[in-house]
């Protein structure tokens, strides 16, 4: 099979009579050196390529393959005109916390921080709203502890989650990096109370730049495998504050930066560029560790009511 345009067959729009008629509609598979030559200028993990890539060099030369050499669960090639999306690697991010929470607010207050997509502007302001309002109705000084719960939040778009969370950052701090392929590396966290990427605003929006009026003892974090890609960001962000404990189980392992490229036919690779790092430069590449276990956690909110 050609290593360059391999030739892809539908059916469509049979019209069965006493003659089967089917019109033949033929897809290119994307150029091979095109996808080969963004790997090896973009992607993030190039020496655990460049050994698998030379292997495969010996035997036929398929897209499929290459792709699947990547072994990274957030690259993928999806193809222009099919119904086709070549995987590099999957990872199942389930829900597997040991947390169940039943207890009387007293001294607690409580936040849940849920994943939010590619929406509208109005919809990325209305959800920092509603966040902050919830945050807001819960500062006072009877709220000595907060637990903020990451839980079955699987990623989407970082930023508006990470802005819903500025009360309980300070209007311009540093909160994590990102470290690219291209051996660079960029900071993420807060300016003049927005998110930003180094210099460049990421919020499109005026949110309301609300800050904690009663500082809390402690700030909990519960995180378990279901927390993957920009939620896990969240994590590194929250655990650069000196009162928050990270709670539960390791998380999914998906911290990593993903760049879309589209190829010379339309069709769309994504590719891993970089990972995400906290604030001394640890990277996470098999997921986010808890400092509190699940039981020890379970222990201590006993006394949290009282």
């Amino acid at each position: 099979m050609s290593s360059k345009l391999q030739k892809m067959a539908t059916f469509k729009g049979c019209l069965l009579a006493h003659i089967s008629f089917c019109s033949l509609t033929l897809f290119a598979e994307p150029n091979y050196q095109e996808v080969k030559q963004l790997i090896d200028l973009h992607f993030i993990h190039k020496t655990d390529y460049a050994n698998k890539a030379a292997y495969l060099e010996y035997g036929n030369l398929n897209l499929k393959s290459l792709i699947k050499s990547l072994n990274e669960p957030h690259s993928y090639l999806k193809v222009k005109g099919l119904n086709t999306t070549f995987f590099s690697a999957k990872k199942r991010c389930v829900n597997n916390s040991k947390i169940k929470l039943n207890f009387q607010k007293g001294k607690l207050a409580y936040l849940k921080v849920s994943s939010i997509g590619i929406t509208t502007t109005e919809e990325k302001s209305q959800y920092v709203r509603n966040s902050i309002n919830k945050i807001r109705s819960q500062d006072n000084e009877n709220s000595r502890y907060w637990i903020i719960d990451l839980r079955k939040n699987s990623g989407g778009n970082m930023w508006p989650m990470l802005q819903a969370l500025s009360p309980f950052f300070d209007a311009t701090q540093t909160l994590g990096e990102f470290h690219l392929s291209s051996g660079s590396i960029t900071r993420f966290g807060f300016k003049d109370g927005i998110a930003h990427e180094s210099s460049l605003q990421k919020i499109n929006f005026q949110p309301d730049t609300y800050h904690l009026k009663h500082q809390p003892i402690g700030i909990y974090v519960l995180i378990d495998s279901s927390v993957a890609s920009s939620a896990e960001a969240l994590a590194i962000g929250l655990s650069s504050l000196e009162n928050v404990t990270l709670v539960g189980e390791k998380t999914c392992g998906l911290a990593t930066v993903n760049t879309p490229f589209e190829l010379s036919d339309g069709s769309i690779l994504v590719l891993t560029t970089g990972e995400m790092a906290n604030i001394h430069g640890q990277t996470f590449k098999n997921g986010i560790t808890p400092s509190m276990s699940s039981l020890e956690f379970i222990r201590l909110i006993k006394d949290f009511g009282e």
